[in-house]
């Protein structure tokens, strides 16, 4: 019921009433079910800063390293496709690029700091390219070690890749996220990536350029990733996780002056001056924006494995928090993804 009976016994006296059961206590949600999301925001229609960009690369890959304070870009086209080094101070190329081979396209290229390795896709030949680099040299030294087979995606191609640290992040132009560990090179989930709208899931596909924004909640590994949407002008924040975008950025201010060139490709981000890399396939200009608050957010503290994923808004509908993790064999962090949002107002 919804409150208490008195039960009445004919003494001498006034009836004395039977003291209340104690209601259990009410269930309130633990900080653990929660995993924030950190704020991220630029401007798209206001760089800090405008490069030049040699008119000549057909951008597909662009990735900053932060102990060397220098960009690495990866170019495509058959005959055409090559790495190399970029001042992003200046937008100037830094030594002399290398070239792959003639037979490959190259596409989207990542560095693991740790192993001081840059590993590069290649299009359609399912080969990837793994170059090894100084970073205290003045130009990386970036050098050949070895090429290797890639895991096949869903279309058989290889687009966009980042990681953080111990895993891979691939696209391949559809809506799916592949997972590759590091070592060895072997794939270990499929994300799929959608945005959630008011009649449900829509799948959010030509994904293409990537960049990573790593963050640890207790030790376990979280990441979000930034990702080009081929021939538009957005820039989508996913939780890799659960493959839900976060967040939609409009880049149309600065990628309408080049739509004579090529399309939007080439994210790189430097989390310690919080600067965001953006260019085009030969695009005549790079562009340096300045980033707003801390991507890390604050993590909750201890994961739950198979809690239900919650989504909390406040009032102008800012995604805030997302729920719990379960984690997948190889202990790379995944949420359970929601079904619907519940609308809060955050104080």
């Amino acid at each position: 019921g919804s409150g208490f009976e008195l039960e009445f016994t004919c003494v001498d006296g006034p009836p004395t009433p039977t003291p209340p059961t104690p209601s259990p206590p009410t269930a309130t949600p633990t900080p653990a079910t929660l995993v924030r999301y950190g704020q991220f925001e630029f401007d798209g229609a206001r760089p800090a800063a405008v490069l030049p960009h040699s008119r000549g690369a057909f951008t597909q890959g662009l990735e900053y390293i932060g102990a060397a304070g220098l960009l690495v870009e990866g170019t495509g086209r058959y005959g055409r496709s090559a790495i190399k080094v970029v001042d992003p101070a200046t937008g100037a190329t830094v030594g002399t690029p290398i070239a792959l081979d003639g037979d490959d396209f190259g596409e989207g290229l990542t560095a693991v700091v740790d192993r001081e390795e840059v590993y590069q896709l290649t299009w359609k030949s399912g080969r990837v390219y793994v170059w090894g680099y100084d970073a205290a040299a003045a130009s990386l030294d970036l050098s050949l070690k070895r090429t290797a087979t890639f895991p096949r995606t869903s279309t058989g191609e290889g687009w966009g890749i980042c990681n953080n640290g111990t895993h891979f992040f691939v696209s391949d132009g559809s809506a799916t996220l592949h997972i590759w560990t590091v070592a060895p090179l072997r794939e270990v989930a499929r994300v799929a990536v959608y945005r959630q709208t008011g009649r449900g899931r829509a799948a959010v596909d030509q994904l293409n350029e990537l960049e990573c924004l790593p963050k640890l909640v207790d030790g376990q590994r979280h990441t979000e990733v930034l990702a080009n949407v081929w021939y538009s002008d957005n820039i989508v924040r996913i939780d890799a996780g659960t493959g839900r975008v976060i967040e939609t950025f409009d880049i149309g201010g600065v990628a309408r002056v080049h739509q004579e060139q090529g399309v939007l490709n080439g994210v790189a981000y430097d989390a310690e001056n919080r600067h965001l890399y953006l260019t085009g396939k030969e695009w005549s200009s790079m562009y340096r924006f300045n980033v707003a608050g801390d991507v890390a957010g604050t993590p909750a503290p201890t994961p739950v494995p198979g809690a239900e994923y919650v989504t909390l808004r406040n009032d102008n509908g800012r995604t805030v928090a997302g729920g719990a993790f379960g984690f997948l064999s190889d202990g790379w962090g995944a949420a359970y993804p929601a079904e619907t949002d519940v609308a809060v107002t955050l104080e």
